[in-house]
């Protein structure tokens, strides 16, 4: 979901599934996990801390 992804990489602290779920409540976890899941494999995002505390920060790579 586009909305998700932009919000994920415009947030200049890590943000967490759950934060994802309180900012856009109309998202189901589910669907959160999907985009959070796939933006960490394609790059977009990396993970920060373990399974049940994870962030995700945006990589902020130029170009």
């Amino acid at each position: 979901m586009d909305r998700i992804r932009g919000m994920v990489l415009s947030t200049p602290t890590p943000i967490s599934k759950s934060g994802v779920l309180a900012l856009m409540p109309d998202v189901s976890s589910t669907t959160a996990e999907a985009v959070l899941g796939g933006m960490v494999r394609d790059g977009s995002v990396r993970r920060i801390g373990g399974n049940r505390n994870a962030n995700r920060i945006g990589t902020f790579q130029d170009g």
